[in-house]
């Protein structure tokens, strides 16, 4: 994400020369880099996958396989989309209850507005699609996998839950 951040603000400087002060060339950098956050993680998003199936094409592995992605059938996954639903909602409560701080609050705001720009289709398709793929194929498959070889189950999911929410970088975030 950070590789196509840095490709997408070179892009809009060139564009910027000339817009007036490095100030000014600096903040329409920002603005359009901000309006443009989800098509950022969409591209960034496709680019890792595509990297990662390269990588294990290469060393002729199955990507699907090294994740241990299967076919499941919709019986088995109504109850853990049911208890994640469950799940979500007892965290919601257990947040509104919490004392947390203002500045907490206002960060959380601060940064969950940044998901909300651009068109809805981008929107859903960085939220709802893109995002959800990656962190399950990263964090539940190549890191989880590997983990609880060399470990307890117990201690891998633990280890690989705490990175997957350190990761997010805003606490509201990891506590979900």
């Amino acid at each position: 994400q950070f590789a196509v951040t840095f490709v997408f603000m070179i892009v809009i400087a060139f564009g910027a020369v000339g817009a007036g002060s490095l100030s000014d060339m600096m903040d329409q950098m920002m603005s359009r880099t901000l309006a443009n956050t989800n098509l950022i993680m969409v591209l960034s998003g496709l680019l890792t996958l595509l990297i990662y199936f390269i990588i294990f094409r290469a060393r002729g592995k199955s990507p699907l396989r090294e994740v241990g992605i299967e076919k499941i059938r919709s019986v088995k996954l109504m109850p853990v989309v049911i208890m994640g639903v469950a799940l979500n909602f007892f965290v919601s409560y257990l947040m509104d209850i919490l004392p947390i701080p203002a500045s907490v609050v206002q960060d959380y705001v601060r940064q969950s507005s940044m998901l909300d720009v651009g068109s809805i289709w981008m929107q859903f398709s960085s939220i709802v699609v893109v995002a959800p793929v990656l962190e399950e194929i990263v964090f539940r498959g190549l890191v989880y996998l590997r983990l609880k070889r060399a470990m307890p189950v117990w201690l891998a999911l633990l280890l690989q839950a705490t990175l997957f929410g350190v990761m997010h970088g805003q606490i509201i975030w990891i506590c979900y």
